[in-house]
């Protein structure tokens, strides 16, 4: 084998397992109130996770859930973060998911359990009404318990759990990030950018990049 096929070949095996790495990574998909616990399960926000960290939780409280996401909207490998008591109403709430119904002439739409209010982000020429089948993420309120989630914001518009500048970007941009736990400055993108970058766990400008970008890191 010559020497460009040996570097093709070497090229390709780690695009592949970037891939594959990319595609089990746990990720933030759930963060809100607890609203059931069984001995093997969690309800949160209106979907039945199991997950062996439900002895470690309560009714009410505020939980984020990392995992991976299925494309029939299921929750594998969960893990849960306990935040604080939940307030309804007050504390921002986010989810992750697959749409399971939509209605865009009321401006609303389910994900598995939960239905969510998206009337407040029509107005915006950037957003577009989801589809069932589609995978969103939607932040905002949940005024009562197990009831209707209003959307203020697509994606993580506010930190979720501690640190500072935490944030996250679905598709290309500059100096862009995503936290999954506490830090400074830590950051992840989806795909490529002029410095993005990524990191699993805290630290300070700890990054690395899932795909190709121009002054991206990685540790």
């Amino acid at each position: 084998m010559t020497t460009i096929k040996k570097a093709i070949v070497t090229t390709l095996i780690a695009l592949v397992s970037m891939h594959a790495v990319a595609e089990n990574a746990k990720e933030l998909l759930v963060s809100g109130p607890v609203d059931a616990v069984s001995a093997d399960s969690v309800a949160v926000l209106g979907r039945s996770i199991a997950t062996n960290d439900a002895y470690r939780v309560v009714v009410g409280q505020r939980v984020n859930v990392y995992g991976v996401l299925k494309e029939d909207g299921s929750i594998a490998d969960a893990e849960l973060e306990s935040i604080s008591a939940y307030v309804p109403g007050a504390d921002p709430v986010y989810v992750r998911g697959v749409i399971t119904q939509a209605d865009a002439s009321t401006g609303t739409a389910q994900v598995g359990g939960l239905s969510i209010d998206y009337t407040s982000l029509l107005s915006s020429t950037e957003f577009t009404a989801p589809q069932v089948g589609e995978t969103v993420e939607f932040s905002g309120t949940q005024p009562a318990g197990g009831g209707v989630v209003l959307a203020t914001e697509t994606g993580v518009s506010v930190a979720l759990s501690s640190g500072t500048g935490v944030g996250r970007a679905l598709s290309s941009g500059t100096g862009v990030g995503r936290a999954l736990s506490s830090g400074t400055g830590v950051g992840r993108a989806l795909s490529s950018g002029t410095g993005v970058g990524r990191a699993l766990s805290s630290g300070t400008g700890v990054g690395r990049a899932l795909s190709s970008g121009n002054g991206a890191a990685g540790a």
